[in-house]
């Protein structure tokens, strides 16, 4: 017996009869609607014919004598799944699975807007005062930026030649987002420099080595092709952590330094938990790449720039990395010193202040990203981000109104989004040897972490030329350092991202 059955209730797009040994199977022809979503997958593309699938309904279906084979419920169940199948196809499962691997930028992100921006100058406040602040805070960045530097390659390298039944990853991410929960939670503690000091040195260190091997997961998970929707991806995720941070630091007055910290710690931990668990690495007990000699391991780490574009893609991360330090580290102070509006706090004035700047770079990191792959470019996006970025952060340094800083600051995140988007797409579209992603990538982290060595420390001394009353600073009106020393400051910093602007245009095989 032959019938035809109907895509759905709902279109009299006709199905196609098929006689198999005496059993009537249906293939319908897909609505329109079902067979848009079917094709193509995320690059838009497919191909033209119908796409089969067995469309007989289990909802009421009978067995030979005319009874129902399952439950209603597992049937329900099974159209479901079937449905889902169909609509939601595997392109599409497996960019929201690289999503999920990819969470533990909003733990990475948070924290890095919250320790650095926020809770680190408050602690260093409160504990030196306003006299020395920027001075002590530039030495403790200066202290833990070595950990920073060397390393990224080292653990890299480990990280590839890794033998275990869970990967090349997953281990060194695992212990490391263990050791810097850790610290985190320790930091909430200390009442002193040195202790203050050493529970950086740990969190540091933690996160060095977690984010070393997590770097390497978008050349191991993504095709060469999808660079920039996966750094669009990453940067968006960030922008996220950003927003999470900055909600942490308005409230940092009420919940008090040691429930932030735990706080920040608990949403690390998850974030690193649900990428451990979505990454499903292949075990690498049979991998066959060893871990290179210390003499062979530095001959190594220089290869990467016998690369042309290598070199200026570090260069020029290096002095965008070297722009942001000289005034992340002080933005705390310049709002206290500069911005402070009457019955606002310095911390919940900053965490306002990123409020715009996430909310911008969210939609430039999610369009720039996608929209870069779709038309083979990214150089002259970066090229016009470091030039905006430049021009803008002159004229902050010039700016005493806080709204007035709100309104130029709103478009700084866009230009700072479109890097976001890109940061990652640009190395790995580089990276030359597919067995040594993580060191590699270590050695191009260095571009972030030189900066903490470099730029942290020369903006504090910067700004110690600069001091103004300090009594009337510790009364807690605004002072500390003036205008002309936030100026000098932000002045240095439009240079450094001028100079990345230019360098950019260097680039040859990145188009």
């Amino acid at each position: 017996m032959k019938r035809r059955q109907n895509c759905c209730g709902g279109c009299n797009d006709g199905g196609e009869e098929v006689e198999t040994s005496g059993t009537t199977t249906t293939t319908g022809s897909l609505c329109a609607g079902v067979r848009k979503q079917a094709k193509g997958g995320a690059t838009g593309e497919g191909e033209d014919d119908d796409i089969a699938v067995d469309t007989t309904p289990l909802l009421g279906k009978k067995n030979s004598d005319g009874d129902e084979e399952a439950p209603w419920h597992k049937r329900f169940t099974e159209d479901i799944k079937r449905t889902y199948n169909t609509v939601w196809n595997e392109e599409n499962r497996r960019w929201s699975l690289i999503t999920a691997t990819l969470v533990f930028q909003v733990g990475f992100y948070a924290q890095n807007v919250l320790v650095y921006g926020i809770l680190l100058p408050e602690q260093i406040k409160s504990i030196v005062g306003n006299q020395d602040k920027a001075r002590v805070l530039g030495l403790t960045m200066f202290g833990t930026s070595f950990i920073s530097i060397a390393g990224p390659p080292i653990v890299g390298m480990y990280s590839d030649a890794c033998k275990s039944r869970y990967g090349r990853r997953t281990p060194y991410m695992a212990a490391g987002a263990i050791i810097n929960c850790g610290g985190l939670l320790a930091m909430g503690f200390v009442k002193t420099v040195w202790t203050l000091e050493l529970a950086y040195v740990i969190v540091t260190f933690g996160m060095m080595m977690v984010s070393t091997a997590f770097n390497a997961t978008i050349p191991d998970l993504v095709p060469a092709d999808r660079y920039g929707t996966a750094s669009g991806i990453m940067g968006a995720l960030g922008v996220i952590g950003f927003g999470i941070g900055t909600a942490l630091g308005a409230s940092m007055h009420s919940l008090g330094f040691q429930s932030t910290y735990a706080i920040l710690s608990s949403i690390t931990c998850a974030t690193a938990f649900i990428t451990l668990v979505s990454m499903s690495e292949p075990s690498s007990v049979d991998s066959e790449v060893k871990v290179a000699s210390w003499g062979q391991f530095l001959r190594d780490v220089v290869n990467p720039f016998k690369v042309h574009d290598f070199k200026y893609v570090f260069f020029t991360r290096l002095l965008v990395q070297m722009g942001v330090f000289t005034v992340q580290e002080y933005l705390n102070y310049f709002v206290g010193d500069i911005l402070l509006l009457p019955g606002y706090t310095a911390s919940k004035e900053t965490a306002i202040l990123f409020i715009p700047i996430g909310i911008s770079a969210f939609f430039a990191a999610v369009i720039i990203g996608g929209w870069s792959d779709r038309i083979g470019k990214r150089k002259s996006f970066l090229i016009w981000a470091a030039a905006v970025i430049s021009v803008l952060t002159f004229v902050v340094g010039f700016v005493d109104n806080f709204y007035v800083v709100v309104v130029i600051v709103s478009f700084f995140g866009v230009a700072m989004g479109v890097f976001q988007a890109l940061d990652y797409a640009l190395v790995c579209d580089i990276l030359p040897d597919a067995t040594t992603y993580a060191r590699d990538i270590g050695v191009w982290h260095i571009s972030v972490m030189l900066p903490q060595l470099i730029a942290a420390p020369v903006g504090g001394l910067v700004l110690s030329q600069f001091q103004i009353d300090v009594t009337k600073a510790a009364a807690g009106e605004k002072g500390g350092y003036t205008q002309d020393g936030y100026s000098v400051l932000f002045s240095i910093a439009a240079f450094y991202f001028a100079l990345a602007a230019y360098f950019f245009t260097y680039l040859r095989d990145i188009k």
